[in-house]
Protein backbone atom coordinates (compact mmCIF):
# COMPACT_ATOMS: atom_id res chain seq x y z
CA UNK A 1 0.00 0.00 0.00
CA UNK A 2 1.39 3.37 -0.99
CA UNK A 3 0.36 6.50 0.87
CA UNK A 4 1.18 9.88 -0.63
CA UNK A 5 2.60 12.63 1.58
CA UNK A 6 1.00 16.04 1.43
CA UNK A 7 3.52 18.11 3.38
CA UNK A 8 7.24 18.48 3.93
CA UNK A 9 7.37 16.65 7.26
CA UNK A 10 9.41 13.56 8.06
CA UNK A 11 8.93 10.67 5.66
CA UNK A 12 9.62 7.93 8.15
CA UNK A 13 6.80 5.44 8.69
CA UNK A 14 7.27 5.90 12.45
CA UNK A 15 6.57 9.64 12.27
CA UNK A 16 3.20 9.51 10.53
CA UNK A 17 0.71 11.23 12.81
CA UNK A 18 -2.43 11.23 10.67
CA UNK A 19 -3.93 9.33 7.75
CA UNK A 20 -6.90 10.93 6.01
CA UNK A 21 -9.14 8.41 4.22
CA UNK A 22 -11.50 9.79 1.61
CA UNK A 23 -13.02 8.91 -1.74
CA UNK A 24 -10.99 11.59 -3.50
CA UNK A 25 -8.77 14.55 -2.67
CA UNK A 26 -8.58 16.94 -5.60
CA UNK A 27 -9.70 20.48 -6.24
CA UNK A 28 -12.67 21.05 -3.88
CA UNK A 29 -15.94 21.53 -5.78
CA UNK A 30 -18.39 21.69 -2.88
CA UNK A 31 -18.53 23.39 0.49
CA UNK A 32 -18.14 20.01 2.19
CA UNK A 33 -14.98 19.21 0.25
CA UNK A 34 -13.50 22.61 1.03
CA UNK A 35 -14.36 22.06 4.69
CA UNK A 36 -12.45 18.75 4.75
CA UNK A 37 -9.49 20.16 2.83
CA UNK A 38 -9.18 23.10 5.21
CA UNK A 39 -9.08 20.73 8.19
CA UNK A 40 -6.22 18.73 6.63
CA UNK A 41 -4.32 21.91 5.74
CA UNK A 42 -4.77 23.20 9.30
CA UNK A 43 -3.33 19.99 10.76
CA UNK A 44 -0.36 20.33 8.41
CA UNK A 45 0.25 23.89 9.55
CA UNK A 46 0.57 22.65 13.13
CA UNK A 47 3.68 20.72 11.99
CA UNK A 48 2.10 17.26 11.95
CA UNK A 49 2.45 14.74 9.12
CA UNK A 50 -0.69 13.95 7.16
CA UNK A 51 -0.97 11.28 4.49
CA UNK A 52 -3.89 11.07 2.09
CA UNK A 53 -5.35 7.69 1.15
CA UNK A 54 -7.92 7.78 -1.65
CA UNK A 55 -9.46 5.30 -4.07
CA UNK A 56 -6.54 5.82 -6.44
CA UNK A 57 -4.35 3.74 -4.11
CA UNK A 58 -6.69 0.74 -4.41
CA UNK A 59 -6.70 -1.58 -7.46
CA UNK A 60 -9.86 -1.26 -9.53
CA UNK A 61 -11.03 -4.81 -8.83
CA UNK A 62 -11.16 -4.15 -5.08
CA UNK A 63 -13.22 -1.02 -5.68
CA UNK A 64 -15.93 -2.88 -7.60
CA UNK A 65 -17.99 -3.75 -4.49
CA UNK A 66 -18.03 -2.41 -0.97
CA UNK A 67 -17.38 -5.90 0.48
CA UNK A 68 -14.21 -6.21 -1.61
CA UNK A 69 -13.33 -2.63 -0.66
CA UNK A 70 -13.55 -3.49 3.04
CA UNK A 71 -11.61 -6.72 2.53
CA UNK A 72 -8.73 -4.87 0.85
CA UNK A 73 -8.44 -2.50 3.80
CA UNK A 74 -8.64 -5.37 6.29
CA UNK A 75 -5.69 -7.11 4.63
CA UNK A 76 -3.63 -3.93 5.15
CA UNK A 77 -4.75 -3.15 8.69
CA UNK A 78 -1.22 -3.38 10.13
CA UNK A 79 -0.23 -0.30 8.12
CA UNK A 80 -2.54 1.80 10.28
CA UNK A 81 -1.10 0.85 13.67
CA UNK A 82 0.38 3.82 15.51
CA UNK A 83 -1.50 6.31 13.32
CA UNK A 84 -4.51 8.51 13.90
CA UNK A 85 -7.21 8.31 11.26
CA UNK A 86 -9.51 10.97 9.89
CA UNK A 87 -12.35 9.34 7.99
CA UNK A 88 -14.80 11.15 5.75
CA UNK A 89 -18.25 9.77 6.54
CA UNK A 90 -18.83 9.60 2.80
CA UNK A 91 -16.81 6.36 3.01
CA UNK A 92 -19.86 4.63 4.50
CA UNK A 93 -20.56 1.77 3.80
CA UNK A 94 -17.20 1.15 2.15
CA UNK A 95 -15.27 1.14 5.44
CA UNK A 96 -17.83 -0.14 7.92
CA UNK A 97 -16.34 -3.65 8.17
CA UNK A 98 -12.76 -2.40 8.11
CA UNK A 99 -13.23 0.02 11.01
CA UNK A 100 -14.92 -2.70 13.05
CA UNK A 101 -11.97 -5.02 12.30
CA UNK A 102 -9.38 -2.33 13.03
CA UNK A 103 -10.85 -1.22 16.35
CA UNK A 104 -11.01 -4.83 17.54
CA UNK A 105 -7.28 -5.33 16.92
CA UNK A 106 -5.70 -1.95 17.64
CA UNK A 107 -6.15 1.14 19.77
CA UNK A 108 -6.08 3.44 16.74
CA UNK A 109 -7.95 6.71 17.33
CA UNK A 110 -10.44 7.69 14.63
CA UNK A 111 -11.94 11.11 13.92
CA UNK A 112 -15.07 11.07 11.78
CA UNK A 113 -16.21 14.02 9.66
CA UNK A 114 -19.99 13.71 9.31
CA UNK A 115 -21.80 16.27 7.16
CA UNK A 116 -25.09 14.36 7.08
CA UNK A 117 -26.40 10.81 7.45
CA UNK A 118 -27.16 8.52 4.53
CA UNK A 119 -29.55 5.81 5.66
CA UNK A 120 -32.67 8.02 5.63
CA UNK A 121 -32.36 9.23 2.05
CA UNK A 122 -29.95 7.03 0.13
CA UNK A 123 -31.85 3.84 0.77
CA UNK A 124 -35.42 4.79 -0.07
CA UNK A 125 -36.45 1.26 -1.01
CA UNK A 126 -38.00 -1.45 1.20
CA UNK A 127 -38.30 -0.66 4.90
CA UNK A 128 -36.23 -3.64 5.98
CA UNK A 129 -33.32 -2.41 3.84
CA UNK A 130 -33.59 1.09 5.29
CA UNK A 131 -33.66 -0.35 8.82
CA UNK A 132 -30.62 -2.51 8.07
CA UNK A 133 -28.64 0.44 6.69
CA UNK A 134 -29.63 2.54 9.71
CA UNK A 135 -28.09 -0.05 12.04
CA UNK A 136 -25.02 -0.37 9.81
CA UNK A 137 -24.48 3.38 9.79
CA UNK A 138 -24.87 3.52 13.56
CA UNK A 139 -22.25 0.77 13.86
CA UNK A 140 -19.95 2.77 11.58
CA UNK A 141 -20.28 5.94 13.66
CA UNK A 142 -19.63 4.06 16.91
CA UNK A 143 -16.11 3.28 15.65
CA UNK A 144 -15.24 7.00 15.83
CA UNK A 145 -13.51 8.31 18.95
CA UNK A 146 -14.84 11.77 18.19
CA UNK A 147 -16.86 13.56 15.54
CA UNK A 148 -16.63 16.80 13.62
CA UNK A 149 -20.02 18.02 12.40
CA UNK A 150 -21.17 21.26 10.70
CA UNK A 151 -24.39 21.86 12.63
CA UNK A 152 -26.42 21.01 15.72
CA UNK A 153 -29.00 19.39 13.45
CA UNK A 154 -26.44 16.92 12.12
CA UNK A 155 -25.40 16.05 15.67
CA UNK A 156 -29.04 15.56 16.67
CA UNK A 157 -29.63 13.20 13.74
CA UNK A 158 -26.59 11.19 14.89
CA UNK A 159 -27.86 11.11 18.48
CA UNK A 160 -31.15 9.68 17.18
CA UNK A 161 -29.40 6.49 16.02
CA UNK A 162 -26.33 6.37 18.31
CA UNK A 163 -26.99 6.77 22.03
CA UNK A 164 -24.78 8.15 23.38
CA UNK A 165 -23.01 9.63 20.34
CA UNK A 166 -19.21 10.00 20.27
CA UNK A 167 -17.72 13.23 21.58
CA UNK A 168 -18.44 15.85 18.93
CA UNK A 169 -17.18 19.25 17.90
CA UNK A 170 -19.57 21.52 16.00
CA UNK A 171 -17.86 23.85 13.54
CA UNK A 172 -20.03 25.29 10.74
CA UNK A 173 -18.55 25.90 7.28
CA UNK A 174 -17.64 29.43 6.25
CA UNK A 175 -17.96 31.66 3.24
CA UNK A 176 -15.78 34.44 1.89
CA UNK A 177 -18.36 35.63 -0.62
CA UNK A 178 -19.15 39.32 -0.08
CA UNK A 179 -21.55 41.52 -2.04
CA UNK A 180 -20.67 45.14 -1.41
CA UNK A 181 -22.78 48.07 -2.43
CA UNK A 182 -26.32 47.99 -3.74
CA UNK A 183 -27.28 44.86 -5.62
CA UNK A 184 -28.89 45.69 -8.95
CA UNK A 185 -31.15 43.02 -10.37
CA UNK A 186 -32.46 44.87 -13.38
CA UNK A 187 -36.14 45.67 -13.78
CA UNK A 188 -38.44 44.47 -11.05
CA UNK A 189 -39.96 41.20 -12.29
CA UNK A 190 -43.65 40.47 -12.46
CA UNK A 191 -45.07 37.05 -11.64
CA UNK A 192 -44.37 35.87 -15.19
CA UNK A 193 -40.85 37.35 -15.34
CA UNK A 194 -38.82 35.91 -12.50
CA UNK A 195 -35.32 34.43 -12.52
CA UNK A 196 -34.88 31.52 -10.13
CA UNK A 197 -31.48 30.26 -9.02
CA UNK A 198 -30.45 26.88 -7.62
CA UNK A 199 -26.86 26.25 -6.50
CA UNK A 200 -25.82 22.78 -5.36
CA UNK A 201 -25.17 19.23 -6.44
CA UNK A 202 -27.59 17.68 -8.90
CA UNK A 203 -28.69 14.96 -6.52
CA UNK A 204 -31.98 13.59 -5.25
CA UNK A 205 -30.99 14.59 -1.71
CA UNK A 206 -30.96 18.21 -2.87
CA UNK A 207 -34.54 18.03 -4.18
CA UNK A 208 -33.67 19.30 -7.66
CA UNK A 209 -36.20 16.84 -9.12
CA UNK A 210 -38.98 18.43 -7.05
CA UNK A 211 -37.93 21.88 -8.26
CA UNK A 212 -38.10 20.79 -11.90
CA UNK A 213 -41.57 19.34 -11.30
CA UNK A 214 -42.59 22.65 -9.73
CA UNK A 215 -41.40 24.45 -12.86
CA UNK A 216 -44.14 22.63 -14.77
CA UNK A 217 -46.73 24.35 -12.54
CA UNK A 218 -45.24 27.84 -12.80
CA UNK A 219 -45.97 30.50 -15.46
CA UNK A 220 -44.14 29.82 -18.70
CA UNK A 221 -41.84 32.86 -18.51
CA UNK A 222 -40.34 31.96 -15.10
CA UNK A 223 -36.84 30.61 -15.72
CA UNK A 224 -34.46 28.54 -13.62
CA UNK A 225 -30.67 28.46 -13.62
CA UNK A 226 -29.13 25.43 -11.91
CA UNK A 227 -25.43 25.69 -11.03
CA UNK A 228 -23.70 22.49 -9.98
CA UNK A 229 -22.84 19.00 -11.09
CA UNK A 230 -23.97 15.55 -10.07
CA UNK A 231 -23.69 11.90 -10.95
CA UNK A 232 -23.76 11.51 -14.72
CA UNK A 233 -26.67 9.08 -14.72
CA UNK A 234 -28.81 11.28 -12.51
CA UNK A 235 -27.96 14.39 -14.50
CA UNK A 236 -28.92 12.64 -17.73
CA UNK A 237 -32.16 11.51 -16.10
CA UNK A 238 -32.94 15.11 -15.12
CA UNK A 239 -32.28 16.36 -18.64
CA UNK A 240 -34.56 13.68 -20.09
CA UNK A 241 -37.33 14.73 -17.70
CA UNK A 242 -36.88 18.38 -18.62
CA UNK A 243 -37.22 17.51 -22.29
CA UNK A 244 -40.22 15.23 -21.70
CA UNK A 245 -42.00 17.96 -19.71
CA UNK A 246 -41.28 20.51 -22.47
CA UNK A 247 -39.58 23.00 -20.16
CA UNK A 248 -36.08 22.83 -21.66
CA UNK A 249 -36.34 26.43 -22.93
CA UNK A 250 -36.81 27.63 -19.32
CA UNK A 251 -34.05 25.58 -17.64
CA UNK A 252 -30.33 26.26 -17.85
CA UNK A 253 -27.87 23.73 -16.43
CA UNK A 254 -24.61 25.63 -15.90
CA UNK A 255 -22.46 22.87 -14.39
CA UNK A 256 -19.61 23.67 -12.01
CA UNK A 257 -18.78 27.40 -11.93
CA UNK A 258 -15.92 29.39 -10.49
CA UNK A 259 -16.42 32.03 -7.81
CA UNK A 260 -16.73 34.97 -10.22
CA UNK A 261 -19.35 33.19 -12.32
CA UNK A 262 -21.35 32.32 -9.19
CA UNK A 263 -21.21 35.94 -8.03
CA UNK A 264 -22.69 36.99 -11.35
CA UNK A 265 -25.55 34.50 -11.02
CA UNK A 266 -26.33 35.61 -7.46
CA UNK A 267 -26.51 39.22 -8.64
CA UNK A 268 -28.73 38.44 -11.63
CA UNK A 269 -31.24 36.19 -9.85
CA UNK A 270 -34.51 37.29 -8.26
CA UNK A 271 -35.29 34.30 -6.01
CA UNK A 272 -33.05 31.57 -4.62
CA UNK A 273 -34.53 28.07 -4.26
CA UNK A 274 -33.05 25.20 -2.20
CA UNK A 275 -35.62 22.36 -1.90
CA UNK A 276 -33.27 19.89 -0.15
CA UNK A 277 -34.67 16.75 1.44
CA UNK A 278 -31.62 16.49 3.71
CA UNK A 279 -28.82 18.99 4.24
CA UNK A 280 -25.67 19.06 6.35
CA UNK A 281 -25.44 22.84 6.45
CA UNK A 282 -26.54 24.71 3.30
CA UNK A 283 -23.68 27.06 2.45
CA UNK A 284 -25.25 28.10 -0.87
CA UNK A 285 -28.32 29.32 1.02
CA UNK A 286 -26.11 31.51 3.23
CA UNK A 287 -24.35 32.92 0.17
CA UNK A 288 -27.71 33.70 -1.45
CA UNK A 289 -28.88 35.55 1.66
CA UNK A 290 -25.61 37.50 1.71
CA UNK A 291 -26.43 38.53 -1.85
CA UNK A 292 -29.78 39.88 -0.68
CA UNK A 293 -31.85 37.18 -2.37
CA UNK A 294 -35.19 36.09 -0.92
CA UNK A 295 -35.21 32.35 -0.33
CA UNK A 296 -37.61 29.47 -0.85
CA UNK A 297 -36.31 26.39 0.95
CA UNK A 298 -37.39 23.14 2.56
CA UNK A 299 -38.59 23.09 6.15
CA UNK A 300 -35.85 20.81 7.45
CA UNK A 301 -33.82 21.26 10.61
CA UNK A 302 -30.64 22.69 9.11
CA UNK A 303 -32.27 25.19 6.77
CA UNK A 304 -34.77 26.26 9.43
CA UNK A 305 -31.80 26.95 11.71
CA UNK A 306 -30.14 29.18 9.10
CA UNK A 307 -33.23 31.18 8.17
CA UNK A 308 -35.99 33.07 9.89
CA UNK A 309 -39.20 31.64 8.44
CA UNK A 310 -41.55 34.31 7.17
CA UNK A 311 -38.92 37.06 7.42
CA UNK A 312 -35.92 35.93 5.36
CA UNK A 313 -37.34 32.80 3.72
CA UNK A 314 -40.47 30.90 2.81
CA UNK A 315 -40.18 27.28 3.94
CA UNK A 316 -42.18 24.38 2.51
CA UNK A 317 -42.32 20.66 3.34
CA UNK A 318 -39.55 18.77 1.50
CA UNK A 319 -40.79 17.12 -1.68
CA UNK A 320 -44.11 19.03 -1.72
CA UNK A 321 -44.15 20.23 -5.33
CA UNK A 322 -47.42 22.16 -5.11
CA UNK A 323 -46.42 24.19 -2.05
CA UNK A 324 -42.99 24.80 -3.54
CA UNK A 325 -44.58 26.25 -6.69
CA UNK A 326 -47.01 28.35 -4.62
CA UNK A 327 -44.18 29.83 -2.53
CA UNK A 328 -42.20 30.73 -5.65
CA UNK A 329 -45.27 32.36 -7.22
CA UNK A 330 -45.90 34.34 -4.04
CA UNK A 331 -42.40 35.81 -4.06
CA UNK A 332 -42.38 36.51 -7.78
CA UNK A 333 -45.70 38.33 -7.54
CA UNK A 334 -44.87 40.52 -4.52
CA UNK A 335 -42.08 43.06 -5.11
CA UNK A 336 -42.16 44.44 -1.56
CA UNK A 337 -42.02 40.97 -0.01
CA UNK A 338 -38.96 40.08 -2.07
CA UNK A 339 -37.17 43.25 -1.01
CA UNK A 340 -38.04 42.83 2.69
CA UNK A 341 -36.99 39.18 2.75
CA UNK A 342 -33.79 39.90 0.85
CA UNK A 343 -32.75 42.60 3.33
CA UNK A 344 -33.68 40.48 6.35
CA UNK A 345 -31.72 37.53 5.00
CA UNK A 346 -28.71 39.70 4.24
CA UNK A 347 -28.56 40.94 7.83
CA UNK A 348 -28.98 37.44 9.25
CA UNK A 349 -26.25 35.96 7.03
CA UNK A 350 -23.64 38.47 8.20
CA UNK A 351 -23.18 36.38 11.36
CA UNK A 352 -21.85 33.46 9.31
CA UNK A 353 -18.19 32.55 9.81
CA UNK A 354 -15.55 33.24 7.18
CA UNK A 355 -13.18 30.45 6.16
CA UNK A 356 -10.40 32.20 8.09
CA UNK A 357 -12.51 32.01 11.23
CA UNK A 358 -13.28 28.35 10.51
CA UNK A 359 -9.54 27.72 10.32
CA UNK A 360 -9.11 29.23 13.79
CA UNK A 361 -11.90 26.99 15.08
CA UNK A 362 -10.13 23.98 13.57
CA UNK A 363 -6.87 24.91 15.31
CA UNK A 364 -8.64 25.01 18.68
CA UNK A 365 -10.34 21.68 17.94
CA UNK A 366 -7.02 20.02 17.05
CA UNK A 367 -5.62 21.10 20.42
CA UNK A 368 -8.60 19.46 22.12
CA UNK A 369 -7.98 16.26 20.17
CA UNK A 370 -4.41 16.20 21.45
CA UNK A 371 -5.70 16.27 25.00
CA UNK A 372 -8.25 13.54 24.26
CA UNK A 373 -6.27 10.81 22.55
CA UNK A 374 -2.92 11.96 21.19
Amino acid sequence: MSLAYTNQGSRSEKNIRWIYIAHTFGMPRTGGERYNHLLIETIQRTGQDVRILTDEAIPRFWRSHFILYNFWYCTHWRKFRGCRLIVDHYMFPRLVLFLYWLKKRTSVSVVGIVHHLYWNWFYSGPRFLSAFMKKAEACFIRRFNCLLVPSHCTLQSIADIVDPPPVAGIIPPGTDREFRGELTRGSTPKSDQCRLLYVGMLHRRKGIDALLRAMCLLPAAISLTAAGQGHRRYEKWLRRKVKRWSIEDRIRFKGHLNSQELDRLYRQADVFVLPSRHEGFGISLVEAMRAGLPVVASRICTLSELTDEGRSALLVPPGDVRRLADAICRLCADDDLRIRMGEAGRKRAQATLTWKQVESEFEAMIQKWKGMFL
